[in-house]
C-alpha cells in the first residue's frame, strides 16, 4: 500500500514516520508512505498557499491552486482513493481503517485554517445543482468505494438523473474523468 500526504507542514510527520508500528511496516516494506509539501506547488511570488474565502467570510481557506497541482504531482493520481481531512469530517475509527487497508494507494489532503476552497461546487450554476454537488462531494469524501448504497436521494425521480449528471461533473471538472469512467463502466 502506497500513502501520499500532502500537507503544509511535513515536519508534523517526521516522528510519526520514524517511530513504533509505522517505521516497522515500512521496513518490511508493507506500506509506503510519501509526505509532500503543499507549499512547493504554488504560484504566489510571496509562496502563500491561502486566501480570504471568495465572497467573504471569517478566517482563511487552502487555495486551490496549489493543493490541485501538487495532487496532479503524483503518479496514477486519478486512481488513488483520496481523503480530505476537516474539522466537519467522520470520525476516523478501526471500522474506517480496515475499509482504508483494501485500497493499493490512498491520497491524504490535510486540510488547514478553515477549509478548501469551495469554487467546484460554486461552478454549478443553480442552487440546486450546487446542493446536489456539495452533497455528492460529501458522499465521495465519506467512502462511497465501500458504502455502495448510502447516498439517499428524497426528492422527484427526474432529480436522479440531475445527480448522475452532477456526479460525471464533479469528475471532469477534478480531472479525474478516468477515475469515473472506471466507476461507471463497472456499473453496466
Amino acid at each position: 500500500m502506497k500513502i501520499s500526504i500532502l500537507t503544509l507542514f511535513p515536519e508534523f510527520f517526521d516522528g510519526f514516520l520514524t517511530n513504533s508500528i509505522i517505521k516497522r511496516a515500512i521496513a518490511k516494506e508493507k506500506v509506503q508512505i510519501e509526505v509532500i509539501n503543499i507549499r512547493d506547488f504554488t504560484t504566489d511570488k510571496y509562496g502563500r498557499v491561502d486566501s480570504a474565502p471568495v465572497g467573504g467570510g471569517a478566517g482563511l481557506i487552502m487555495k486551490c491552486q496549489p493543493v490541485i497541482d501538487c495532487l496532479k504531482s503524483i503518479n496514477d493520481y486519478q486512481n488513488a482513493y483520496k481523503i480530505i481531512t476537516s474539522a466537519q469530517g467522520n470520525k476516523y475509527n478501526q471500522e474506517k481503517a480496515k475499509q482504508l487497508s483494501n485500497n493499493k494507494h490512498i491520497i491524504i489532503i490535510c486540510g488547514h485554517y478553515e477549509g478548501i476552497d469551495e469554487r467546484i461546487i460554486d461552478s454549478f450554476d443553480s442552487t440546486e445543482d450546487k446542493m446536489i454537488c456539495r452533497s455528492l462531494i460529501s458522499w465521495i469524501n465519506d467512502g462511497s468505494h465501500s458504502i455502495p448504497d448510502d447516498l439517499y436521494i428524497d426528492s422527484y425521480t427526474d432529480s436522479v438523473d440531475r445527480y448522475k449528471v452532477i456526479f460525471r461533473e464533479i469528475f471532469i471538472k477534478m480531472d479525474h474523468k478516468a477515475h469515473y469512467d472506471m466507476m461507471m463502466s463497472w456499473c453496466f
